[in-house]
């Protein structure tokens, strides 16, 4: 990859991670509760969250439904 798609995809994952949060935060969800609601662990949550982490279409269909919204509200903030 050429440097400025790093940085294009590191910006996806950051934005994509700082939606799921705010919804989280939203709707009052702990990083604990949704770790049991998705079986994903509090410490990737965290790191998706904070754009730490790659995340694949498949954990963010799991946590948007999770979260009870779609996974587009995640990719379209």
């Amino acid at each position: 990859m050429t440097n400025n798609r790093v940085k294009y995809a590191s910006t996806i994952r950051k934005n994509i991670g700082l939606s799921i949060n705010k919804i989280r935060l939203e709707k009052r969800i702990t990083l604990k509760k949704l770790s049991e609601r998705t079986n994903v662990s509090i410490n990737l949550l965290d790191k998706f969250e904070l754009g730490k982490n790659k995340i694949n279409i498949e954990l963010i269909a799991i946590i948007a439904n999770a979260l009870n919204v779609s996974a587009k509200d995640f990719l379209l903030k």
